[in-house]
């Protein structure tokens, strides 16, 4: 637990500081009449979004030249904690699917795909916090379901972002989502067996990125519905309380992982030994 301890800090400091001061932004920096920022105020925007772009940067960085795991082909994550915490992600999904059934319509097409998508995500996340709870192996098959969650959600939300609002929103949430998919692609091949050592560097440099954006994006939104302020900051449909739950989720996930028991299916990896001395003519048929 001690390696996981300073990234922990790390990113607990930075999400108050980012989340916290877009909330300040919104309240006192931007012009609740205009949705424009007060002109003594006009340069602070690009200031903080080059910051946000700093940290992803360096978050990348760190991960490519720090992280070192075993290989882990073949190799399968149990832990109860984790579980525990996807079933918990998993009620913020069906409370998503819940809130997107209630304003479904033939004339609201988004709203039918959202609603699909979260149903499967639901089910996908009942599965596998079953599975890291029991260290049952997954069906590597499934993981599909949330590389498939992030991308779809991503073009509803490119295609469906037609209003006027702060190029700051639209750039925020676009690449929050577009990290997900990212890391959701990375913990898909991770969580199925198919990970490389690129793949885990990968799943860690888009993770704490997605989970910082997540809480930026998100929790200015509803303090500021919370609090019923008059701000000119864009409320977006597109980003929800499970954007809170995900960005949690995922930085305790690969905080966790650190120190989480890896099992290894010792049938796979000899057979796949022996295939590979057979290849190699090292065997003898």
């Amino acid at each position: 637990m001690k390696k996981a301890l300073i990234p922990t800090v790390i990113f607990t400091i930075l999400a108050v500081l980012t989340a916290g001061f877009r909330i300040y932004q919104s309240v006192y920096m931007i012009d609740s009449k205009t949705g424009f920022f007060f002109e003594e105020y006009a340069n602070i925007e690009s200031i903080y979004l080059i910051g946000i772009f700093g940290l992803i940067i360096a978050y990348f960085i760190i991960a490519m030249f720090t992280i070192k795991f075993q290989n882990l082909r073949n190799c399968q994550i149990k832990s109860k904690p984790l579980g525990i915490l996807t079933l918990i992600l998993m009620a913020f999904s069906v409370a998503q699917t819940v809130n997107y059934c209630s304003i479904i319509s033939t004339d609201n097409i988004p709203s039918v795909v959202m609603t699909v998508i979260f149903i499967a995500q639901s089910l996908f996340l009942l599965y596998f916090g079953i599975c890291l709870s029991t260290g049952k192996k997954p069906v590597a098959e499934i993981f599909l379901i949330p590389s498939i969650f992030a991308g779809v959600r991503f073009a509803v939300t490119f295609i469906c972002y037609v209003d006027v609002i702060k190029v700051s929103d639209i750039i925020l949430t676009i690449t929050m989502l577009g990290f997900a998919m990212l890391f959701w692609h990375s913990f898909a091949r991770v969580n199925s067996g198919l990970a490389t050592k690129g793949t885990i560097k990968l799943m860690f440099a888009s993770g704490f990125p997605v989970a910082l954006l997540s809480l930026t994006c998100a929790v200015p939104k509803f303090f500021v519905l919370l609090f019923n302020i008059e701000s000119g900051i864009h409320i977006s449909e597109h980003v929800s309380v499970f954007d809170i739950a995900s960005g949690i989720y995922i930085a305790v996930f690969l905080i966790m992982m650190l120190s989480a028991k890896i099992k290894v299916d010792e049938r796979v990896v000899l057979a796949e030994k022996l295939q590979e001395e057979n290849e190699n003519g090292t065997v003898q048929p």
